[in-house]
């Protein structure tokens, strides 16, 4: 039986963006980086000591996952100081010596990941355009201290939606429990066109639906989304201490589009599908006051 392989192209960045250190594309086999000259590494998961179950294992620090070993991804990995493994002499990748990253992207569907062919989405396999999930260090120190659950990349979206709706020239309250803050009635250009083409923040009521650590849920829409091909939606949010989730996806072009209606229904599938591939418990061993540099 032929070993399968995994390819990972790892870039080495600063962070460069509000949000994130690097976009993730999340199309089937992918794997371009955002800058030139990545690092391409192989895995291959029969060479893992324990049965690695066909799939390749990566830390966001002390988050670990089980994720597919199909396609290509596109990852991100800055700085040097990473933890040290269970078992630093097994393979990067396999489960006792996972793959630490700061940024991973993958591809998710709806439909496929829950094993759900008839959805109420109105497309087959509605999906985000960009998607990843991010290491939120914690900090100490220096007047700044967390615990890995304060992210400047829910801040920035939560910033943006309060903006937004503190200006907004039409509230609107939608069945799914989201308020849709439009603006755009001042602009010539935006006045003329569909409400649903005005630049739109959308918060989720506090009944309704909220993040994971009981914050708003916020979902950010450039404007021109309705009529143009290049508008697109963006939400960003803590999972869990050391883990953020971002994603980016059109609300109406597309056969992959995912209704605003909809969106609630869909991060519920994503949070899901996340919960499913964590290691709930992974036993990291006692870590020195130093960790290992990579």
């Amino acid at each position: 039986m032929n070993a399968v392989r995994f390819s990972i192209a790892i870039a080495r960045l600063a962070v460069c963006a509000a949000i994130a250190p690097i976009l993730l594309s999340t199309g089937a086999g992918s794997a371009l980086a955002a800058n030139s000259g990545p690092e391409k590494s192989s895995y291959d998961p029969s060479t893992c000591k324990t049965d690695a179950h066909g799939k390749v294992y990566i830390a966001l620090g002390h988050n670990v996952f089980a994720m597919p070993v199909t396609g290509s991804v596109i990852v991100a990995r800055y700085g040097n100081d990473w933890l040290v493994p269970p078992d630093p002499t097994e393979p990067v990748g396999c489960q006792n010596d996972p793959e630490q990253l700061t940024g991973y992207g993958f591809p998710y569907a709806f439909n496929v990941a829950v094993g759900n062919q008839n959805a109420q989405f109105p497309n087959a396999a509605p999906r985000m355009e960009l998607l990843q999930l991010i290491h939120v260090p914690a900090r100490v120190g220096a007047g700044s201290e967390s615990d890995g659950t304060e992210w400047h990349g829910e801040k920035f979206e939560l910033g943006i939606a309060h903006a937004v709706c503190d200006k907004a020239d039409v509230l609107e309250e939608l069945a799914s429990g989201l308020t849709a803050c439009r603006e755009g009635a001042k602009d010539k250009e935006l006045s003329v066109l569909p409400v649903q083409d005005w630049l739109t923040s959308y918060i989720a009521r506090t009944d309704a639906y909220q993040t994971p650590l009981a914050r708003p849920f916020v979902v950010n829409c450039s404007a021109r989304a309705y009529t143009s091909a290049v508008g697109q939606c963006d939400v960003a949010y803590v999972l869990r201490a050391g883990l953020g989730v971002a994603y980016r996806f059109r609300p109406y072009w597309g056969p992959s589009a995912i209704p605003i209606d909809l969106i609630v229904q869909f991060d519920q599938g994503l949070r899901a599908a996340i919960s499913n591939a964590l290691l709930k418990n992974y036993a990291w061993p006692e870590q020195p006051s130093h960790p290992k540099s990579n």
